[in-house]
């Protein structure tokens, strides 16, 4: 008895999701095209939309020695990447570039 409520209201989700489809297109109909002006317009009138959020990221070496470390930051202050020491030196589960 319980499966056929299940599916009884399954096709009254299906039924009323046809309806909404049916009804937004109607809404809908005649506004496909928009034009350069409306969009030009919209684009000065909401500028937030689209900036991109500033991004930052992170990077860093963990090693487990002072040895190391001193190493490390040799070798970066004579110009090594610090892509390739973070994949040579990172320990743990650190991703090899050192990025978080």
């Amino acid at each position: 008895m319980d499966k056929k409520k299940e599916i009884l209201a399954k096709i009254e989700d299906a039924g009323r999701a046809i309806l909404i489809d049916a009804l937004l297109e109607e809404v809908l109909r005649g506004r496909g095209e928009v034009s350069e002006e409306e969009i030009q317009r919209y684009y000065k009138e909401n500028p937030t939309l689209f900036k991109e959020p500033q991004e930052i990221k992170i990077r860093h070496i963990v090693v487990n020695t002072e040895p190391t470390l001193k190493e490390v930051v040799t070798k970066l202050s004579q110009g090594e990447p610090f892509e390739k020491l973070a994949s040579a030196y990172n320990v743990g589960n650190f991703k090899e570039d050192g990025e978080i």
